[in-house]
């Protein structure tokens, strides 16, 4: 049986603004941070 393996990074407002201008996340993207923190 696979297992999935989630990466956890913590992020501040800036750190997500510079991930979208950098291409990474487009606009239909959704990403929730929760305290702080977001899963991918």
């Amino acid at each position: 049986m696979a297992r999935e393996i989630l990466v956890r990074r913590c992020f501040t407002v800036d750190d997500a603004h510079r991930v979208a201008e950098a291409g990474k996340l487009g606009e239909d993207d959704r990403v929730e941070p929760i305290e702080g923190k977001s899963s991918d």
